[in-house]
């Protein structure tokens, strides 16, 4: 009798070694299978068409689940499998992958990249804040910080480039000095009418943006043509 009873534990522990060897080989598999799919996910989410199809096959593998509970057929495991899919549906959406600036720049072919501050231009009604000027051989790209294109002005056609003073410093009350706001103006010419395009720039280092920024495009825009020898 005490040999059967040895048996039985042994056979029991047995088993319960063999139930955590395989539940430990099931946990790593999944984390494994879980590493590899993230990365695929990742590029899913960035195709929107294909990432809106996939939310709209959880919904409705959601609704199906819950009707299934609703009529009785299935148990409170695929209530919780529809709400999942639900949420899923509803919350996980697609990201686009959006441009960097470096991006951008190698496909403007820009020499440099300045700090537009507020762009503001007789046409549109509000400034459009934190620009930025792609400066290119032969045109000023502005992007916002979106990387949305808003302008595009061609070098060839500026007359003038100018940093000014908009609002100089005051000295306050308590004798520190207040922020500056400086402007740097494009004057240019399209069929016929001078257009004025403007970068505003605001606080202690407003004149700095500004002087670099003229001194670069002005750099650009004066750059001397190659002298042809005989």
């Amino acid at each position: 009798m005490a040999d059967d009873k040895n048996k039985t534990v042994e056979s029991s522990e047995a088993g319960r070694e063999r139930l955590s060897s395989r539940l430990k080989r099931a946990g790593l598999a999944f984390v494994f299978s879980a590493v590899l799919l993230i990365p695929r996910v990742r590029r899913l989410r960035r195709r929107t068409g294909v990432w809106t199809l996939i939310r709209v096959v959880a919904a409705i593998a959601g609704a199906w689940l819950f009707l299934r509970f609703v009529s009785g057929t299935a148990g409170n495991s695929s209530l919780l499998f529809a709400i999942g899919l639900a949420l899923f549906s509803f919350l996980v959406k697609a990201r686009p992958e959006r441009k960097s600036v470096d991006d951008i720049s190698r496909e403007v072919n820009a020499l440099v990249v300045l700090n537009g501050g507020s762009w503001i231009s007789p046409e549109k009604s509000n400034p459009v804040p934190e620009t930025s000027i792609f400066v290119v051989s032969d045109r000023l790209v502005v992007f916002t910080s979106r990387l949305q294109q808003v302008a595009e002005i061609p070098l060839g056609r500026v007359g003038q480039v100018r940093a000014r003073s908009v609002l100089p410093r005051p000295v306050v009350n308590n004798g520190q000095a207040a922020a500056e706001v400086w402007e740097l103006e494009l004057f240019w010419n399209s069929n016929g009418q001078t257009h004025i395009t403007a970068f505003r720039f605001r606080g202690f280092f407003a004149e700095h943006l500004a002087r670099v920024a003229e001194q670069t495009i002005t750099s650009v825009w004066k750059k001397p043509l190659p002298v042809l020898r005989s």
